[in-house]
């Protein structure tokens, strides 16, 4: 019994440590993800603003598809589609948390990240579920709130303008839930709607938090010589 407690006293101040590293690592972290957001949020505005109407285009009239197949196989191209922008923007995050790990000389996968994937992983891992069980793009508003709730789970040791981030994601989540639960006789097919929600949500509202981030960062202070 001793050691068993003597063990969870281990666990309880190493998990203590790794928060603290968090803590203190914060502006350092949300200074890494400005650009990255900036970065996805580009690429979601391209996604959704520049190519919303030639995906949907093949979408956009029910009665023209023959087959529940083909039906189904050009939905489908509105998940490839968002899921190819998730790809690169995530490409591109552990890029920058990468390179900032080798000029520090820690290792990538810390044990301050391995808790950051740990208390994000369940509603991303929901959104992940939703996305292969909700056709096309009927999966937009649980994509809102399951990254709205992803964000809001660092709120222990994450910058406070990130989890600030969350709160739009998960009440325009809800705001497109109930949107879709009242659009009876509508076909499930995406409308490009579905994309401009997408592109303000992920580009637009990830810029802005770039630009928040950036507009808070105090400048240098020049040193004037002494003449």
């Amino acid at each position: 019994m001793q050691s068993e407690n003597m063990s969870m006293r281990s666990e309880a101040e190493e998990h203590l440590r790794v928060i603290r590293s968090l803590m203190e690592r914060a502006t350092i972290y949300r200074a890494i993800s400005a650009p990255a957001a900036l970065i996805a949020g580009l690429l979601a505005c391209v996604a959704g603003f520049g190519f919303a109407g030639e995906v949907n285009s093949l979408r956009s009239d029910p009665a023209s598809l023959v087959a529940a197949d083909e039906y189904y196989t050009r939905d489908f191209t509105f998940q490839l589609k968002w899921l190819a922008v998730l790809a690169a923007a995530s490409a591109v995050n552990f890029w920058f948390l990468a390179r900032d790990a080798r000029r520090r000389g820690d290792p990538f996968v810390s044990p301050a990240m391995r808790m950051a994937l740990k208390a994000m992983l369940p509603p991303l891992l929901c959104g992940a579920v939703f996305a292969w069980i909700r056709p096309g793009s009927a999966v937009v508003p649980f994509w809102l709130v399951f990254y709205g709730l992803a964000l809001l789970s660092t709120a222990h040791f994450a910058p406070p303008s990130l989890t600030r981030l969350g709160w739009p994601f998960l009440l325009t989540g809800f705001a497109v839930l109930l949107r879709h639960a009242y659009d009876f006789g509508v076909p499930i097919l995406a409308a490009p709607w579905d994309d401009y929600t997408m592109a303000a949500t992920f580009g637009i509202f990830h810029i802005i938090y770039a630009a928040c981030v950036w507009a808070k960062e105090k400048p240098a202070t020049e040193v004037v010589p002494a003449t």
